[in-house]
C-alpha cells in the first residue's frame, strides 16, 4: 500500500473550518455543504479540540428523529 507512506498534509482540509459546541446544528449543517466536508471541528473558546461532528451524526440524529415522528425518511439531506 504505497499511498499509505503519503504524508496527511497532501490530502487534508486547509484551513480548518471549526465551530463551538454551543452552535446549533443548523450552522454545523451549513458549513458542511458549503464547504463539502463530511466532519466539522468542534473547538472550546480556547481553540482547543473537544469534538468532532460528522456528516453521519446528523444523519443519524435525522433518522432518529424522523422515526420518532412516525416518518420512514431522514429530516435532511446531505450532499
Amino acid at each position: 500500500m504505497p499511498h499509505f507512506k503519503t504524508p496527511v498534509a497532501k490530502y487534508m482540509s486547509s484551513p480548518v473550518r471549526s465551530i463551538h459546541p454551543d452552535a446549533s446544528l443548523d450552522e454545523a449543517y451549513s458549513i458542511l455543504r458549503e464547504y463539502k466536508f463530511s466532519g466539522l471541528a468542534v473547538v472550546d473558546g480556547h481553540h482547543k479540540l473537544v469534538g468532532v461532528l460528522s456528516r453521519t451524526d446528523l444523519l443519524h440524529l435525522g433518522r432518529v428523529t424522523a422515526l420518532g415522528k412516525g416518518r420512514r425518511s431522514p429530516l435532511i439531506d446531505l450532499p
